[in-house]
């Protein structure tokens, strides 16, 4: 039951997104899993090992597969390719629940699986340099997207499940910008401040038809572009046809320019600033899960989160080169990504952490890493930030996990008071 679960988790994020797309046969890896999941369950472990390597022929970079190899392995009594895998993953951010999956009993009294376990217990250990900037009392927004204005000093939250804009002023004062379903404003997944300009742009997105989501508007995202300094609505730009939108990100260059992730067509929108135009940039289709879009400092290389990775865009010509790295770096699943001072600060939901990846000069490639934190206690799906010279603030504690597809909340006795944490870059 445990593959099933952690593959579900990391599936949407990694498995679909490999460095030549265009070779993958996703159908038969589909068929491949099901098949390894009906082994494991009728405890047949040779095929289960066996329909495992095969669906790492097609994806031979999924953490998640890689993972389930190492059971089978153990299973199959191998001990040694149990630890080699385990030991990689580890040194990863990954296969971090290893020390209680049951698939590795047999190995608990191996030296080499105790030494194992003890740098687990090291890697789990919290890394904290972060502080509490600013609490919302507003237990049920959902934020997603924060923005600052630093004429102001004001912050923005974007509430997912109220379908609002919350101020704070500096003073830690919180009031509704743009008040709930304004505009016919929907989910906001993202904002963004021109503070030059005095424009707060947001995006709104609905997913897939269910008991919220009526079909008829399952699929359609639009953008606002608000006035910064008394919440007015300037513009809205519907994205209706093709159906299937769901906007993830979005980024401004220095005249104005917008770029939009949008991760249910697999492409980037450019809204040019003087035009006034909304055109597709850039086809994203080899990339699902587009769920980071940051710009660097001079306007000439976009950088976008997918799933497996993070690739750099030349603006000029459209030239897309994935980020390589070393082994021990993991670039998979960044929600939200921020350049600063020829780095990426990124988000990684799932490891639990919010991390800084060094740049080579050419931008082509991540040299090293530091942790900023990971493991808080606080954290319940940290979410995304924005930069205010040397320190970076994020959501802490989206509580995410507690909406169900639906958008309706699971427990909500659960839910705790909004976090906005600030670390020193």
């Amino acid at each position: 039951m445990f593959k099933k679960i952690l593959f579900l988790l990391v599936l949407a994020t990694t498995l679909f997104a490999q460095s030549d797309p265009a070779s993958v046969r996703p159908d038969s890896a589909g068929i491949y899993y099901r098949m390894s999941i009906q082994a494991y369950s009728q405890q047949q472990y040779d095929r289960y090992l066996e329909y495992t390597q095969k669906i790492l022929q097609v994806y031979p970079d999924n953490y998640t597969i890689q993972y389930n190899l190492a059971s089978a392995y153990a299973l199959n009594q191998d001990t040694i390719n149990t630890i080699k895998i385990l030991n990689s993953l580890v040194d990863k951010g990954l296969g971090l629940v290893a020390e209680n999956d049951p698939d590795f009993e047999s190995l608990q009294n191996i030296p080499a699986f105790k030494a194992l376990v003890k740098k687990i217990e090291r890697a789990k250990k919290p890394v904290k340099s972060s502080k509490k900037a600013f609490t919302v009392a507003e237990k049920d927004l959902f934020p997603r997207g924060i923005a600052y204005d630093p004429k102001t000093k004001n912050l923005y939250l974007s509430s997912l499940y109220k379908s609002k804009i919350v101020r704070i002023d500096r003073k830690g004062k919180i009031a509704d910008f743009i008040p709930e379903k304004q505009d016919g404003l929907g989910p906001v997944i993202a904002t963004r401040i021109d503070s030059d300009r005095r424009i707060l742009w947001a995006l709104s997105s609905y997913g897939a038809p269910n008991a919220k989501t009526p079909r008829d508007i399952a699929g359609t995202a639009y953008i606002y572009k608000y006035n910064l300094d008394d919440g007015t609505l300037i513009k809205k730009y519907d994205l209706l046809k093709p159906r299937g939108h769901f906007l993830t990100e979005l980024v401004d260059d220095r005249v104005g320019n917008l770029y939009i992730a949008d991760t249910g067509l697999r492409t980037i929108f450019r809204l040019d600033a003087q035009k006034d135009t909304l055109e597709k940039f850039i086809n994203m289709r080899n990339y699902p899960q587009l769920t980071g879009l940051t710009i660097s400092s001079d306007d000439k290389f976009l950088f976008v989160a997918h799933g497996n990775g993070i690739l750099n865009i030349e603006i000029a010509t459209g030239r897309i080169t994935p980020l390589t790295h070393p082994e021990h770096i993991l670039l998979v699943a960044c929600d939200c990504l921020y350049f600063h001072n020829n780095s990426l600060i990124a988000i990684q939901t799932f490891l639990n952490r919010i991390v800084q990846f060094q740049l080579s000069p050419d931008f082509n490639s991540v040299t090293d890493y530091k942790i900023l934190e990971s493991n808080n206690p606080d954290f319940s799906v940290p979410s995304c930030g924005i930069i205010d010279g040397k320190y970076f603030y994020y959501v802490a504690n989206s509580q995410i996990n507690n909406l169900d597809r639906a958008g309706n909340i699971l427990t909500p006795e659960q839910l705790k008071d909004i976090l906005i944490f600030k670390a020193k870059l």
